[in-house]
């Protein structure tokens, strides 16, 4: 009877024991459901919150003509849109008007100048602006109608450059780019031929006016020929006969896609170049702007610029 009755504990407690252990097994399912659920739940919660903040967002910006406007009425408006952000632009006739609008606080944002533009201004006007980041810029490039790479680049070459500070120092940086020649200063804006480090194919550079460049496309080696340089039938007037020079092939600004190298889009120089969004100091984290950035930064960004101007206006990279 001892022995039966020890049995019996036995089966009874190895019963409890496996009636707490599924009991617990369950409590641990269900702590763990609970858990995923809220998670879930917390992930839906901030997703609308998200929502809600940029539900009713009107953001102004400031702009001029030209592709500014093109681009924040074309492409920025619908895609914020589906963001809930609404878009109002307004333009100006000069980047001026439109920086004072943002002063001012009638607009939240200015999109209308390059980087170097606008230094220049805010080192005048103490704007109380700030850079809130680079969009895209117009490259330049190096042309020749001698030779088909700047690679193999010949010793004792010529190559003509614009004799404006900056735009020559552009230049030299394209072709220290392009390891043809180095800078003492690899980032000084207004380099000259006094800033070479090394040079070693003895390069001769050409200063000349910038309207006299595509003209000298079929007497020098190499031209690098950037967004401003204007035609030479730019400074004829409408009752003026054009030469039979100005009707020669070089006479006309040559598209950026013939050109055998071009700007990069990640240099120092495109940065300093780009244009720019611009705002009041302490808004360019406003939920608006930053939705505008990430906008103008997208890849369907670099695909519209592509589509609506070619090589001519590149989407910073």
């Amino acid at each position: 009877m001892v022995v039966r009755r020890k049995l019996i504990f036995v089966v009874v407690g190895l019963a409890l024991s496996c009636l707490l252990a599924a009991c617990t097994g369950v409590g641990a399912r269900t702590t763990s459901g609970d858990a995923q659920g809220e998670d879930a739940a917390k992930e839906a919660k901030d997703e609308a919150d998200k929502k809600k903040k940029l539900k009713d967002i009107t953001l102004t910006v400031a702009t001029t003509d030209g592709p500014y406007a093109l681009i924040l009425n074309e492409f920025a408006t619908p895609l914020l849109a589906e963001q809930r952000v609404k878009l109002k632009v307004n333009e100006f006739g000069s980047a001026e008007e439109a920086n004072a609008a943002c002063k001012d606080g009638k607009a939240d944002a200015s999109f209308c100048q390059r980087q170097d533009e606008f230094n220049a201004y805010d080192a005048e006007q103490q704007s109380g602006l700030v850079t809130v980041g680079p969009v895209f810029y117009r490259p330049i490039g190096v042309f020749s109608h001698r030779h088909d790479k700047l690679r193999d680049i010949p010793d004792d070459a010529t190559i003509a450059v614009s004799n404006h500070a900056e735009e020559r120092g552009r230049a030299l940086m394209l072709l220290q780019q392009e390891g043809v020649l180095t800078l003492n200063d690899p980032k000084k804006l207004d380099a000259g031929i006094y800033d070479l480090a090394e040079n070693p194919r003895f390069l001769h550079l050409r200063e000349v006016d910038p309207v006299e460049l595509i003209r000298l496309l079929d007497e020098v080696d190499y031209v690098v020929i950037g967004p401003d340089t204007p035609d030479e039938t730019d400074n004829k007037t409408e009752t003026e006969p054009k030469t039979d020079a100005e009707n020669e092939e070089g006479a006309k600004k040559p598209d950026i896609t013939s050109a055998i190298a071009i700007e990069a889009s990640n240099s120092y120089a495109a940065m300093q170049y780009a244009s720019i969004v611009t705002t009041k100091q302490g808004n360019a984290e406003d939920e608006g702007i930053m939705a505008l950035m990430e906008t103008l930064r997208s890849p369907e960004f670099a695909l519209f610029l592509q589509d609506e101007f070619g090589q001519e206006i590149v989407a910073i990279g």
